[in-house]
């Protein structure tokens, strides 16, 4: 007799289980016409797996969808099935034909379609991890008619599941289309949290944190309460109230949070809890968001780098040469340009380190061939046109977005030949951060890069198709007005590049201390480079990369300087006796053994060996 009580019991409980509605799509999301209109017999449908974690052991109660036009509709159903099928076979587990009276549509009705299954249809069972279930509906129409999705672009990722809809959602979006659930994992007032972005501000100053919050209860959200705490320590709390509810199971939304930064410039870890939904405890078991706030002493100055990828074979790549020009002109010394010429074995200044990396060959698939190019490796865009049209300027609007963000450290870089002969270079990376830090998620990548490189044979002429294209801006006349191959000077070609990936192992050393530069040095044999021409007319660039993102935070860029700048400024005296210096032109005390620079009393200069 218990037994069975407590059997009924469990089934009472289990038909009080929370219900509501859910979808990849919602009803916050815009409702749109397809790009294209379908005719015959169309089955929609959402394919639900384990990955779906509230319904795991959940029933699917009914479906309601949004129809443009109900009058082509001849026929209509609703079903759950747990394979997928539209090629003869009928849907396995729940079928329910839908009466002409219970349609609905937007152009009559202004309403959803809702249909409920006459038996609730269990799905997903935990003790199956590779259960899934397609629940949707079906239409035979007598004229071709238009889904109503979120509209093209909107499409939520990772969700491309549409029973004869996989080819569309790119294009459409979503389908406007939800399940009415229920299951164990849904509680009455839940909200889920997750993770928030790292933010960099100054010590003092009120961080904005926008919380991902997702709502997983049965009741609609109207109110939260949060408390904040730092390094583990309460910090604050508050309450908010909706503007909108949040009706549905599943729906993402943000709320922003006030956070007042310390005094003390470092990292901080900040956790802002959801207490409260509706004024009752939350249920969830992911409550809270977490996230870095860096506190800086002062903000850094900021510069951007622009790695192309260009080559003299490339017959779209010259208006990539006009808009390097362009930003360095504009920009100075807060713009790095660097042209990674490549993709051809014939290319006389491919640096195969650089044009072979994985970096280089993300940028080429994601934009489709060159000239292309990242900026901070955050934004990929053309070199010349940014994110719009090729053919007018406007790749300074990407690098005036790139300057804006903010950093972490201050980076100086310092070259000089490390000797007379000038087969080597002495870089210097001084990075100063502005917080400390137990640890350091940076390294350094560095590259040298030559102007004013040029050759006689015919691969060094650069391939150009803009010849009389009237499209192009004036500041593209050089080509448009030019030949269809040109002899040119090439500039922000690198050649030495190391890092490229992740940076430098062990270059930014940890913990790091707020305001006290950090020294790295790396001296660079340039005897055997071919493409070093011209001395005087090569740079050394340090880029700072996050290695968790491989985004860029930093860069600097440095004039290589000639070994005996200092000695030449030496005042000539006649009567003084010979002076010693080292091969960086440092003034030696006295003479030491090895190799010298010896300037005798008449201004003479020599290398000498004791």
């Amino acid at each position: 007799m218990k037994k069975l009580l407590f059997v009924c019991f469990c089934l009472m409980v289990t038909s009080l289980q929370a219900q509501t509605w859910w979808g990849y799509w919602n009803t916050s999301m815009p409702r749109e016409e397809s790009t294209e209109a379908l005719s015959g017999t169309t089955h929609c449908a959402i394919r639900i797996t384990p990955d779906n974690a509230l319904l795991i052991d959940g029933r699917i109660h009914g479906v309601r969808f949004w129809l443009s036009d109900k009058s082509v509709v001849t026929e209509a159903s609703i079903w759950v099935s747990f394979r997928q099928f539209g090629s003869g076979g009928e849907p396995d587990m729940a079928v329910k034909t839908i009466a002409a009276d219970d349609l609905k549509d937007l152009k009559h009705d202004g309403e959803p379609t809702v249909v409920m299954f006459d038996e609730p249809v269990d799905v997903l069972p935990a003790s199956n991890r590779y259960a899934n279930a397609y629940v949707g509906y079906t239409i035979r129409t007598s004229a071709a008619c238009r889904m109503i999705t979120a509209g093209r672009d909107i499409s939520m990722g990772g969700h491309t599941c549409f029973v004869n809809w996989e080819h569309r959602e790119a294009y459409d979006g979503p389908l406007a289309l939800q399940l009415m659930v229920s299951g164990k994992r849904i509680g009455e007032c839940s909200v889920a949290a997750s993770p928030f972005d790292e933010q960099i501000l100054s010590t003092g100053d009120m961080a904005t944190v926008g919380l991902n919050l997702r709502s997983e209860g049965e009741a609609a959200v109207s109110s939260l309460d949060y408390e904040i705490s730092i390094d583990g320590a309460k910090h604050g709390e508050g309450h908010v109230d909706l503007s909108q509810k949040m009706e549905e199971l599943g729906v993402p939304f943000t709320l922003p949070v006030d956070v007042r930064l310390p005094d003390e410039p470092r990292r901080y870890n900040c956790e802002v809890k959801i207490t409260r939904v509706n004024g009752e405890p939350n249920e969830n078991a992911q409550p809270a968001a977490s996230g870095a706030l860096i506190a800086l002493s002062q903000m850094p100055l900021k510069r951007t780098v622009m790695e192309e990828l260009t080559g003299t074979w490339c017959p779209n790549c010259p208006r990539g040469l006009v808009g390097m020009h362009l930003l360095e002109q504009t920009y100075g010394d807060r713009f790095v340009g660097i042209a990674i010429h490549g993709g051809d074995s014939t290319e006389p200044m491919r640096l195969a380190d650089y044009d072979g990396s994985s970096f280089a060959r993300g940028v080429i698939n994601r934009m489709g061939g060159r000239p292309s190019c990242a900026v901070d490796r955050t934004i990929d865009c053309d070199p010349y046109g940014g994110v719009g049209p090729y053919y007018e300027y406007g790749a300074d609007v990407v690098v005036d977005w790139a300057l804006q963000q903010k950093t972490v450290a201050d980076m100086d870089v310092t070259a000089r030949y490390a000797d007379a002969a000038q087969t080597a270079i002495d870089v210097d990376v001084a990075t100063t951060f502005r917080y400390s830090a137990d640890v350091s998620p940076y390294q350094l990548m560095l590259v040298l890069t030559a102007d004013s490189l040029t050759g006689e044979g015919d691969e060094w002429l650069q391939v150009n198709t803009l010849v009389g294209k009237t499209e192009y801006d004036a500041a593209c006349d050089e080509f448009v007005n030019g030949e269809r191959r040109m002899r040119l000077k090439y500039n922000h070609v690198p050649v030495y590049v190391d890092g490229v990936e992740d940076g430098i192992e062990g270059s930014i050393a940890h913990p790091l201390a707020a305001d006290n530069p950090q020294h790295y040095t790396r001296r660079i044999d340039i005897s055997r480079n071919e493409l070093v021409q011209r001395k005087e007319c090569v740079h050394a660039v340090a880029m700072l990369i996050d290695t968790r993102t491989g985004v860029v935070l930093n860069v600097a860029k440095g004039h290589v300087e000639g070994a005996t700048d200092d000695i030449s400024n030496i005042r000539r005296d006649a009567t003084d006796a010979p002076r010693y210096y080292d091969l960086l032109g440092r003034p030696l005390p006295s003479p030491t053994r090895g190799l010298m620079i010896e300037r005798t009393g008449d201004g003479l200069t020599r290398k000498v060996m004791r």
